[in-house]
């Protein structure tokens, strides 16, 4: 779960600063991780209803209002 919020915060900081959703590649770079570990993240985030997103269309991340 503490990486989870260590990825929602950075797409939540990331949304707010560039006006859109870091990309996979970019999260991956801040993150330290790779790509299987940034992809189950956002899935879980998902599936916990922080994000909407899915792996048909992984470049698609939007957070949920009033989550952060």
């Amino acid at each position: 779960m503490a990486f989870q919020r260590k990825t929602l915060r950075i797409i939540v900081n990331y949304t707010r600063k560039y006006g859109r959703p870091p990309t996979i590649r970019e999260l991956m770079i801040k993150t330290g991780r790779d790509e299987a570990a940034i992809l189950d993240a956002l899935e879980a985030l998902a599936e916990d209803r922080y994000i909407e997103w899915s792996r048909e269309r992984p470049e698609r991340i939007v957070v949920k209002p009033g989550v952060w």
